[in-house]
């Protein structure tokens, strides 16, 4: 059987719950001069070799495209049939409530944004240890070429690049030792549906969603499914959502058009390049088109200090004032 190179960082049998009969969907890039590209569920939420073990760049061993996708591939058996049985009519959801909290665990972590501040967050550290161990002298002497510039402190033609099996090595000991679930586990748990047969919820390529109604970019922390007043939002299908709290009221488990479209606001914002839905609709791609500019995830900070550096990684929620700036200012 041939190997596929095609990976799938949003499982099939979750964007089959976003599509169509016939397993078509709506593709918008987060733009601002966005369109509406019809996908399927096969070609959507994949990147090519995003899975492979890049051994051959490092010795001897052939890459493998298989081992990884074989791994989810056997939690994605009962996350499906979890799912299944979650949005099946008059489903007792909290029966499932353990393998839902697992399924956000893995989705928060198996998506391209993570893999990417995974990576940046490496590189970084190198480039900072390099520079330590330079100044300190446990290089010897560098080239003349480049000798000046190291020496006057300007170390930014120093690049790194970070073998992909690090980065998925890094991503499945998050997956399998991560504390969401037991921090979900804490909050207040809900599940709603919209009201209207013409409202759906939407996905992207980031689609577990941290907001919070109080944090600010000027503050020195970032957030956590742990901190105090995040809300964790995860659609599981056009017609259902789920949302943990720590505190305050859930939303009501029949959500009005206008609510729906707040929860997808907050989608539009946290995803880092595409999202996905069943319909063909004008007021998402303007809702896209005002959102564009939106970023969430991980940032770091590099702090220089006599003895070194410390680098500081924070992760920025979705906002009330940042959906409303970047509306007021479209």
């Amino acid at each position: 059987m041939a190997k596929s190179k095609k990976h799938h960082y949003l499982p099939q049998f979750y964007l089959r719950g976003f599509a169509t009969s016939n397993e078509s969907l709506w593709l918008y890039r987060k733009i601002e001069d966005t369109v509406q590209i019809p996908t399927t569920v096969h070609d959507a939420g994949a990147q090519n070799h995003l899975h492979t073990l890049d051994w051959s760049a490092w010795g001897s061993m052939p890459d493998d495209q298989t081992s990884v996708e074989d791994w989810f591939c056997s939690m994605e058996r009962n996350q499906a049939e979890t799912l299944r049985q979650v949005l099946a009519p008059k489903a007792v959801f909290g029966d499932h409530r353990p393998n839902l909290e697992q399924l956000v665990s893995v989705m928060y972590h198996r998506v391209p944004s993570f893999l990417d501040s995974v990576e940046a967050s490496n590189r970084q550290m190198l480039a900072e240890v390099f520079e330590h161990l330079y100044r300190n002298g446990h290089f010897p002497p560098a080239p003349e070429e480049i000798r000046p510039a190291l020496e006057g402190g300007d170390f930014s033609g120093f690049t790194t690049k970070i073998a992909r099996f690090k980065i998925l090595q890094t991503m499945a000991m998050h997956i399998i030792d991560s504390q969401i679930p037991s921090i979900l586990s804490t909050m207040k748990m809900g599940i709603s549906t919209p009201d209207s047969a013409d409202s759906v919820f939407i996905t992207g390529d980031t689609p577990v969603v941290l907001y919070h109604s109080t944090w600010q970019d000027s503050m020195p922390f970032g957030v956590g499914c742990g901190t105090s007043g995040v809300e964790v939002s995860f659609p599981l299908s056009e017609r259902a959502i789920l949302i943990f709290r720590h505190d305050g009221e859930l939303p009501p488990e029949k959500m009005p058009p206008e609510q729906v479209r707040h929860f997808n606001q907050r989608m539009v914002a946290s995803s880092r390049r595409f999202i996905y839905s069943s319909k063909s609709c004008p007021l998402l791609q303007s809702d896209i088109q005002r959102l564009h500019q939106c970023k969430t995830g991980d940032t770091l900070t590099t702090i220089k200090s006599e003895g070194g550096s410390t680098l500081v990684s924070r992760y920025m929620p979705v906002t009330p004032r940042m959906l409303e700036t970047a509306c007021r200012n479209h």
